[in-house]
């Protein structure tokens, strides 16, 4: 029943889920290449838009997943936090 391709284990489902974000990122995606196809008349000036805001879109999860762990880091060190060096 439903998609062939979600019946495997939890990281499959877990894609496949229609509420799951890999699918809006995707949608997004898509529908800057739709608009920017529309305005420019040009599939390739379309297609490094698209490329410009993805490469974009993954710089900032960097930023924002080393900011993560170094917020992680200093927390683990908090208030409490007694170092014993022996």
């Amino acid at each position: 029943m439903g998609n062939p391709g979600c019946d495997g284990g939890s990281h499959r489902r877990q894609f496949c889920h229609p509420n799951s974000y890999y699918w809006w990122i995707l949608a997004a995606l898509g529908t800057l290449f739709v608009i920017e196809w529309i305005r420019r008349k040009d599939w390739h000036k379309a297609l490094a838009s698209l490329k410009g805001m993805a490469v974009g879109w993954g710089w900032a999860f960097v930023i924002r997943f080393i900011i993560g762990l170094i917020m992680i880091g200093f927390g683990s060190f908090g208030p409490g936090y007694n170092l014993h060096f022996s």
